[in-house]
């Protein structure tokens, strides 16, 4: 019914905003090869293309919230989790700080790859973005920290800590 006519509305919206996406992205990728070592021109043509990988990962978020594919567990390997989110997310958001990575070994659990995969790459460009908004004296760091729960059932907590200005209390 409704929910079906809603999928079928934004996958045809989908299709509609990443035809001109491409084109842009194109573009800024020729328009950075003509700049040369112009460096303002390049890092604007360089920043174009950021932005728009992010309002197609938009278009993809939206599309799974309307087409929900059912989450498939699994045992996750929370290196290749952290590593793939943390460098997805770099080609998102430009970040020159210190990154840490501080993984319990004895951290386990299981879950859907591709949907926790998703979560911590937007919050990781989320706080990469924060912090790029607020220059400082010092370099920006980011920490990746995954620790084992205490218990039988095992399973594992994963935090972000970054030296952005945090959220305000609203």
């Amino acid at each position: 019914g409704r929910l079906a006519a809603l999928g079928q509305m934004a996958a045809g919206l989908a299709h509609e905003i990443r035809n001109p996406l491409a084109s842009i992205e194109l573009l800024a990728g020729l328009v950075a090869r003509e700049a040369g070592e112009r460096g303002a021109l390049k890092d604007f043509a360089e920043e174009i293309s950021n932005e728009v990988r992010t309002i197609a990962a938009t278009v993809e978020t939206c599309l799974a919230w309307v087409r929900p594919e059912p989450a498939r567990r699994a045992p996750l390997d929370l290196d290749a989790l952290t590593e793939e989110a943390l460098r997805r997310a770099l080609t998102r958001a430009q970040f020159s700080g210190e990154i840490a990575r501080e993984l319990d070994p004895r951290a386990s659990g299981s879950g859907d790859f591709a949907m926790l995969r998703s979560a911590l790459e937007n919050l990781l460009v989320n706080a990469v973005q924060a912090m790029s908004a607020h220059p400082r004296s010092s370099p920006h760091s980011l920490t990746l920290r995954a620790s084992a729960l205490a218990g039988a059932a095992g399973g594992f907590s994963l935090i972000v800590e970054d030296t952005g200005p945090g959220v305000s209390a609203e």
